[in-house]
């Protein structure tokens, strides 16, 4: 098998890196301390959201089968992102500044 590496959650993880970065050097300088928290708890978080992915889709399969799994498969990550990462990344740059 091989594993890409938008599957493990690689990109996100840049993602989540780069945005709170550029926030912080951008829009409203961060504390360092605080900076390496949020992206500290962000990195964790994809990493969780990531397995809860991976956790839906091996129940897709036992249950709907290989077919509704692969239909799932390429938008799952963005959903979870958006529903899980985008808020707590608001909630915690908020609360840090």
């Amino acid at each position: 098998l091989k594993i890409e590496l938008s599957c493990f959650g690689w990109y996100s993880m840049l993602l989540i890196v780069s945005a709170v970065l550029s926030y912080s050097l951008v829009i409203e300088k961060i504390e360092k301390k605080k900076l390496i928290r949020i992206i500290l708890i962000m990195v964790l978080a994809s990493y969780l959201a990531n397995l809860l992915r991976v956790m839906i889709l091996v129940a897709l399969t036992y249950f709907y089968g290989l077919k509704t799994m692969l239909a799932f498969h390429p938008h799952l990550g963005w959903i979870l992102f958006a529903l899980i990462l985008l808020p707590l990344m608001h909630f915690l740059i908020e609360r840090n500044n």
